[in-house]
């Protein structure tokens, strides 16, 4: 029987207690010959699977021996993306688990959703992993179970991946997403130089792999405008990006780093994401890292 404790990732504090023992009985739900809940039934936390959709999980009772899962068309709270490994001999506190599943959770995220916009500003990433009484039973396995939880109820799956992209869908977002990984260093570039101009280098080096892939494709005949477009405009940053990495002072850094963010697309990439049938808002456009939601615009 497993003990699961519920911590958010959205934010580096963990909310959550160590609650009882799961048990093992369950009336599962009705699965379909891929997997996919076709039927609503009750679940175990440990038994829960990539694509499962559940319908409640109570604020004051983070630590849920069991929760009933329903198919992702029907109106749910949260959906089941991946699971993660969490080392230690014993239970970690919150604080450890979080840090210690946000790297597999954050990986999970991004393959099981390619198309970063299309995940609602209400949505945030969630762990369970078990409590005390029932870790051992865990130890050099996948303890944490990663959850994209909402703040209220939706409907449809937040899944975007080759099971329902198409080739053009999932050529560009393939293509974008290197620039999204890059993360921005903390602090400000006046106080980090040296972090700064390595993040240059990097954006630079993802953006001409971007240009390049996105040049690879023969696109639909109404994405070929914006497509070029956008390859246009981030070729014309990319000196930017390679002045802001090779600078030898701060006022040409800040610079550089302005005129390097006023050629990142943000326009044609919504033409572009218009003509392939993909979400044209991002919503969480400063999210960070670890809610799958990238930093950039493209």
């Amino acid at each position: 029987m497993v003990a699961l404790v519920i911590c958010a990732l959205w934010v580096p504090v963990a909310i959550g207690v160590a609650g009882s023992d799961l048990g093992s009985r369950d009336s599962g739900p009705h699965r379909d010959s891929s997997g996919r809940v076709g039927r609503a039934g009750t679940l175990t936390t440990d038994r829960l699977q990539p694509g499962d959709c559940i319908d409640q999980l109570r604020s004051d009772d983070p630590t849920p021996a069991e929760v009933h899962v329903l198919p992702c068309d029907q109106p749910h709270v949260a959906e089941v993306f991946g699971r993660t490994y969490v080392d230690g001999r014993e239970s970690p506190s919150h604080d450890d688990a979080l840090n210690a599943a946000t790297p597999g959770c954050s990986r999970d995220a991004r393959a099981y959703n390619l198309d970063r916009w299309s995940i609602p500003r209400t949505v945030r990433l969630d762990v369970v992993y078990p409590g005390a009484k029932s870790w051992d039973r865990y130890v050099g396995g996948d303890h944490a179970t990663c959850l994209f939880r909402s703040s209220e109820p939706r409907t449809g799956t937040l899944r975007r991946d080759i099971s329902n992209l198409t080739s053009d869908q999932l050529g560009y977002l393939k293509a974008v997403n290197n620039v999204d990984d890059v993360a921005s260093p903390g602090g400000k570039p006046g106080d980090e130089p040296g972090e700064y101009r390595g993040w240059a280098g990097n954006m630079a080096g993802a953006i001409e792999e971007e240009v390049r892939a996105l040049k690879s494709r023969d696109w639909p005949a109404g994405a070929n405008q914006p497509v070029s477009a956008l390859i246009a405009d981030l070729s014309e940053g990319l000196p930017h990006w390679r002045a802001a990495e090779h600078s030898t002072d701060p006022a040409s850094l800040l610079a550089e780093l302005d005129a390097a963010n006023s050629h990142l697309g943000q326009g044609s990439a919504k033409d572009v994401r218009a003509s392939l049938g993909l979400a044209t808002e991002n919503e969480n456009p400063s999210a960070g890292d670890v809610p799958a939601v990238g930093d950039l615009t493209t």
